[in-house]
């Protein structure tokens, strides 16, 4: 099956009930966008509309909190932390929503676009080429629109526009849900196949995750963030456990090695499952440290004397002098350390604290009278 390459640009009105982008949709987008290639892109027009409106939320309420001072209590001096601490939230909300894009998202952030003149826009207007309507309004859609295709055409891939906007709709009657005509007429003619998705779940439902429902209604969007931020967390530690300063010391005998065994070096890590996670604590920007366990498959180097890798059947890589060889080394392991997630659940960090072998994978046996390791025996 052929791997879609998708540029989805989110329009302004698909954050209206969510300004600060906490919701579900936005944690089911980042664990869709975290490893496959859809981009995932706003453009600035869109971001300094949600300032916008951001700010004119924050004056009503002001507004609101200024009468009910005036009302109820017997001085306005007793409302002024509340009022100062609503004027910080709207001055650090810009900085606030770059950083929930950029660093949570992982998202783009699109410029206005720079190769359309004041004439070309004007004639667009005069001509009323959607997304101008038939009164000439729209310019700030038409920004979006053409922010949107130009990134599409140079990453060569399929747009999707995330939109409510009538200005973005087939006007035939029953086709309100597609891209209107001439849109996708036009991008066609750059090479770029564009769609229309009313809103962040019909896009889920519709493109990202089309089997797992035809509506809306059908799919569990809290299960389907869940699934994806730990398939996503599994496979960021499948991808980082082997490197070095991620994984502590190894110790050969939690690892279920004779004590002979040198200089442990994991090759790779795979098939990581059975995985668990506690939270610890909250840190800077809202991402949360947690403590994991996981089950996985562990490919090792060791260096070990050739009589030893021989009696349990391992294969030998090189051979150094005085019987010394290098050695491979599969185990079933259990792995244990911290791991910190994003706002939007996914994984950015993690340290593996503790390996060991699991029970049945133990490549000797102790013996409590002499409390050492006498007898090996060839591995399962």
């Amino acid at each position: 099956m052929a791997v879609v390459r998708r540029c989805v640009v989110v329009d302004t009105n698909a954050l209206w009930d969510d300004l600060r982008l906490t919701g579900i949709t936005w944690q089911v987008l980042a664990a869709a966008t975290a490893d496959n290639p859809t981009w995932l892109c706003f453009c600035s027009t869109v971001l300094d509309e949600a300032r916008a409106r951001f700010t004119e939320l924050a004056d009503t309420e002001a507004k609101h909190l200024a009468d009910t001072t005036r009302k109820y209590l017997p001085s306005a001096v007793l409302l002024d932390p509340v009022l100062e601490a609503l004027k910080a939230e709207v001055a650090q909300f810009a900085d606030y929503l770059a950083d929930r894009i950029l660093e949570g998202l992982k998202a783009e952030i699109l410029p206005y676009p720079e190769d359309v003149t004041h004439a070309e826009m004007t004639a667009r207007a005069l001509k009323r080429t959607p997304p101008f309507d038939q009164k000439g309004g729209g310019y700030r859609d038409n920004l979006i629109w053409l922010a949107a295709l130009a990134e599409a055409e140079s990453l060569g891939a399929e747009l999707i526009l995330v939109s409510n906007d009538n200005a973005f709709k087939n006007p035939e009657k029953g086709k309100g849900r597609e891209l209107h005509p001439t849109l996708v007429a036009e991008a066609a003619a750059r090479g770029v196949t564009a769609h229309l998705s009313l809103t962040l779940s019909h896009l889920i439902t519709g493109y990202l995750y089309p089997s797992d429902g035809d509506t809306e209604e059908k799919v569990d969007m809290t299960a389907l963030a869940t699934r994806e931020a730990l398939e996503q967390i599994a496979a960021f530690l499948g991808e980082h456990l082997y490197n070095p300063g991620v994984t502590a010391s190894l110790d050969v005998q939690a690892l279920g090695m004779p004590s002979s065994v040198t200089d442990v070096m994991i090759n790779y890590v795979e098939n990581i499952h059975d995985m668990t996670l506690t939270k610890l604590q909250e840190i800077d920007g809202g991402q949360v440290v947690h403590s994991f366990t996981a089950r996985c498959d562990v490919e090792l180097d060791v260096s070990v004397y050739e009589g030893v890798a021989e009696a349990f059947g391992w294969s030998i890589q090189n051979r150094y002098g005085h019987g010394d060889v290098s050695a491979r080394v599969y185990k079933d392991a259990r792995v244990s350390g911290l791991i910190t997630l994003s706002p939007f659940g996914l994984a950015v960090a993690a340290e593996a604290t503790e390996w060991n072998a699991e029970p049945e994978d133990y490549d000797y046996s102790w013996d409590e009278a002499c409390g050492c390791f006498p007898s090996l025996h060839a591995a399962r």
